[in-house]
């Protein structure tokens, strides 16, 4: 599988809430906007100054939340690219143990492409966690979930997970090829 058709694969999948996050972040700024027009229309005359302050200081906020919603978007659907040289075999192994370590079931796949769900504790959010493969790259992508549950906005949460799974899978790298080369390999980015 390229990268091209794994990253269609993972949006395809998410469609509907990337469209809708960027509808909410742009309704969060429609709102600051609408916070600027009544710090200054002609009905605003009698209001006072610190009045006009609060109502402003409103509208900053709103437009600090759209404005950080809408640049970090883009990182929701980032793609983990690990360079590995394995034959096939052993990429399924490192995949397998990743997901073994994750508390996931290993079940072989004709098209490699490896989905599953992960939920640490009940009260953490959930994750989304791809995972494919091609003759020169391992591919991962890990997507906060958010049906039937809270907002868009983790605190940091899912970049923490996705972390947690690079190391997990640089590790499982580690244990079948030359250990020097990972570290060269990790120093590069």
């Amino acid at each position: 599988m390229t990268e091209k058709e794994f990253k269609k694969a993972v949006t395809k999948s998410n469609w509907f809430d990337k469209y809708y996050y960027y509808f909410i972040s742009i309704a969060i700024i429609a709102v600051g906007l609408l916070f600027l027009y009544l710090a200054f229309s002609e009905s605003a005359g009698g209001r006072s100054i610190s009045t006009r302050l609060v109502i402003i200081s409103g509208a900053a906020f709103f437009f600090t939340l759209g404005f950080v919603v809408l640049r970090l978007l883009p990182n929701r659907y980032r793609i983990l690219k690990f360079k590995s040289n394995l034959p096939a075999e052993k990429k399924e192994q490192v995949i397998a143990n990743t997901m073994r370590e994750l508390g996931a079931t290993f079940l072989l796949n004709s098209q490699h492409l490896w989905r599953f769900y992960y939920r640490r504790k009940w009260w953490t959010f959930d994750y989304d966690l791809y995972l494919s493969f091609n003759n020169e790259t391992i591919f991962v992508a890990v997507i906060g979930r958010t049906h039937g549950r809270g907002g868009f906005i983790d605190f940091g949460q899912t970049g923490k997970f996705r972390k947690r799974v690079a190391i997990s899978i640089i590790e499982e790298l580690a244990r079948y090829e030359d250990a020097s080369k990972m570290l060269k390999r990790i120093t590069e980015r």
